[in-house]
């Protein structure tokens, strides 16, 4: 998916976010693994900033296992997220669920309201 800009990509992924995690599993992987990308996006901020190494890579380690769980949780899921168009696009996708629309869909309800949905496995 190709967007115009940031807010027509918010808008698109929050109207197929839904159906692309339905599963359990999936759900609960991604409450623990989105946190951790985060706290590990953050953790590589500070460490590049303050010039500690050691909490760069270990930020750096944070968000490629937050993202390498949410990938194996995905496996979970009867509808797939939709293929990345190139390589800004997954980057500009990855940083937007992680720091937008995943927050957004915990804090909206919609999250619990998947985790509580009739098992679809």
């Amino acid at each position: 998916m190709k967007t115009a800009n940031l807010r027509d990509l918010i808008a698109w992924q929050w109207k197929v976010y839904a159906n692309a995690h339905q599963d359990r599993r999936n759900l609960l992987i991604h409450i623990v693994a989105v946190p951790l990308f985060g706290a590990g996006a953050l953790s590589l901020l500070v460490g590049l900033f303050s010039l500690a190494w050691p909490l760069a890579v270990v930020g750096l380690l944070g968000m490629m296992i937050g993202f390498a769980l949410q990938g194996f949780g995905h496996r979970y899921e009867h509808n797939t997220p939709p293929p990345f168009a190139g390589r800004g696009e997954f980057f500009t996708r990855i940083l937007t669920e992680q720091f937008v629309i995943f927050p957004r869909f915990f804090l909206s309800g919609a999250w619990l309201q998947s985790l509580r949905a009739p098992s679809r496995t």
